[in-house]
């Protein structure tokens, strides 16, 4: 027979197998930026070595001067309307970065940048920027795809260009009296418009933190619900109660504290679009109806 006690029991130990699989992979997150973090060592410039630098695009061998280029492709189905307003919702299929090859002027030495395939960090407010909706007439157009079974398919791509400040990680070999950036052993060049350092820094902080204080909390309603008389009194069920808030809401918690964490070259990016003036298309078609 399924007593109080053992309910109660069974209760404390799903809540905590749950706590502690969020704060595993909470605790993973922050140890791969860690390890990224020690791997990103800082190198003067003129030092040959595998490290960091922080330099300026002098130019490159892409479009419009393009050192880099970050992409996400999407694909747009047609959302619910909101009030007369239509909406496109976009979700994320692949992810992926190139390198053009240019140069890096760092102080006073030149890098000479190899193309090839490389993990590429944007800003995340350009990517933003390039994602939204510029007018109704791009609403309207892609709207039209998105209603379809197969939807709207688009790339969103973010360069990394003459004149921007950038990082950039790899081996530094001095050639001659050129240098040259290339493949990490057992790793790919990194070109971020962020500082990659200060970012690993700040979100493994940010995933200890969010590991220790959900273990906290757990630790506090496992407390209360363990008060005497156990499963019985007040405070027991004050912490059943809490105990079951709790349980339903650290999984889609941990998760996007996950989705927050993910580095610049694989963070989502979705996005909805919401039609920005319904008006106006209608007007034009009824003009158009009337001229007909």
């Amino acid at each position: 027979m399924l007593t109080r006690e053992i309910m109660g029991a069974l209760a404390l130990a799903i809540l905590w197998v749950t706590t502690l699989l969020v704060a595993g992979v909470a605790f993973k997150q922050a140890t791969s930026h860690l390890r990224r973090l020690r791997s990103l060592t800082p190198l003067v410039p003129g030092q040959e070595g595998v490290g960091l630098l922080r330099g300026t695009v002098q130019e490159g061998h892409g479009e419009e001067s393009a050192l880099a280029r970050y992409e996400v492709s999407q694909v747009g189905r047609a959302g619910a309307d909101e009030g007369r307003r239509r909406t496109i919702h976009f979700s994320d299929r692949t992810f992926s970065g190139a390198v053009f090859g240019g140069k890096v002027k760092v102080a006073n030495v030149e890098l000479d940048i190899r193309a090839g395939d490389g993990d590429i960090w944007p800003e995340r407010g350009a990517v933003l920027s390039e994602a939204n909706c510029s007018d109704q007439a791009q609403f309207v157009r892609v709207y039209e795809e998105a209603r379809k079974a197969r939807g709207h398919l688009r790339s969103v791509k973010v360069n990394l260009k003459k004149g921007d400040t950038v990082w950039v990680f790899g081996k530094v070999r001095k050639e001659g009296n050129s240098f040259s950036l290339g493949d990490p052993a057992g790793d790919s060049i990194l070109i971020s418009a962020v500082d990659p350092r200060a970012f690993s820094r700040g979100k493994a902080l940010f995933a200890i933190t969010f590991a220790w204080v959900e273990l906290v909390i757990a630790g506090g309603i496992t407390f209360l619900a363990l008060m005497p008389p156990r499963f019985d009194g007040w405070p027991s069920k004050v912490g059943g109660l809490l105990g079951l808030a709790f349980f339903l809401s650290v999984q889609p918690i941990g998760t996007a504290v996950r989705d927050a964490v993910r580095a610049p070259s694989r963070a989502f990016v979705r996005g909805r679009w919401v039609e920005p003036n319904p008006e106006r298309d209608s007007t034009a078609a009824s003009r158009s109806a009337a001229g007909a």
